[in-house]
């Protein structure tokens, strides 16, 4: 995982699963899809499955799948782990 290949990824929304889908996935039930790749390395499942862990009191979980983007470095990973 790289800082600025996530930075990329994120603003232009290319080469990744748009956060719009995440949620229609999620509204639809499909949490298990949203898990899957969130460990797969995408951003914005790994953000909509931690904020789910966090609502869930699964506090600890949420940092775990938030951890490896923590370490690019990456701002924005940052903020949404604060």
């Amino acid at each position: 995982m790289d800082a600025s290949d996530l930075e990329y990824r994120a603003r232009t929304r290319s080469g990744c699963i748009p956060p719009e889908l995440v949620s229609r996935l999620l509204e639809r039930g499909h949490v298990d899809v949203v898990e899957l790749e969130a460990g797969r390395g995408e951003w914005f499942c790994a953000l909509a499955w931690a904020r789910l862990l966090g609502e869930r009191g699964r506090q600890a979980d949420a940092l775990e799948v938030l951890a490896p983007y923590l370490a690019t470095g990456w701002w924005i990973a940052v903020e949404a782990t604060a």
